[in-house]
């Protein structure tokens, strides 16, 4: 079976929930969810894959199952910076 979500918990940020599914365009995505302390659950997402739909499909399943622990806390870490002054940890 095919995976689709990836969990991952660390120390520092929390858990962070990567899933591959479709944007509200119908588009390949694959999606960071993550919750930093003060705010509720947040999301960032890789999408607008060049392509047709299956192109897209593919770029994102393969970007999907290139994410693993390390490559995960560093996308969420350095979305994390980019926050303004007073939101977040």
């Amino acid at each position: 079976m095919k995976q689709f979500a990836k969990l991952f918990d660390y120390s520092d940020i929390g858990q962070v929930l990567v899933k591959l599914d479709t944007n509200d365009q119908a588009e390949a995505e694959v999606r960071f969810y993550f919750k930093p302390e003060n705010l509720g659950i947040c999301s960032v997402a890789l999408s607008g894959f060049p392509g047709t739909d299956d192109d897209q499909w593919q770029q994102a399943e393969t970007g999907f199952n290139n994410i693993d622990a390390a490559a995960a806390h560093e996308l969420v870490t350095a979305t994390l910076k980019t926050l303004p002054g007073g939101l977040g940890a």
